[in-house]
């Protein structure tokens, strides 16, 4: 797949004339962690997030902390807002130190990184 970051942040309103939530803030995980977040690039990358930021949604006119639960891995999420911010993915273990990791600790990798990619789609 072909990046679209530099199309996408062409499209961002930086004068935020559009009414759009510049400072977004996340709780995530079991230890309640807090995320912030330019709701303005959130907006043009992610469909999800211009759903959940833009239109009726209480959190596009809230400026209460969004939460996203105890299931969202704080890790998934900062990924997820580290790419979608800067379009670099840097997975949290070296796809080299993989094939020495044992099963469990693989299934765990896999459901981190199944997690980035299910909040990407959302």
């Amino acid at each position: 797949l072909e990046s679209t970051f530099c199309s996408d942040m062409r499209q961002v309103d930086w004068t935020a004339m559009s009414g759009a939530r510049v400072d977004v803030e996340f709780i995530a995980g079991r230890d309640r962690r807090i995320f912030r977040a330019d709701g303005r690039i959130l907006e043009v990358r992610s469909a999800y997030f211009r759903s959940m930021l833009s239109g009726g949604m209480r959190e596009a006119t809230n400026e209460s902390p969004i939460d996203l639960g105890e299931d969202v891995l704080g890790e998934a999420l900062h990924a997820l807002l580290h790419f979608l911010h800067t379009d670099q993915f840097e997975p949290a273990t070296p796809p080299s130190r993989v094939l020495e990791l044992e099963d469990e600790e693989v299934l765990k990798l896999a459901k981190f990184t199944l997690e980035v990619h299910t909040l990407a789609d959302r």
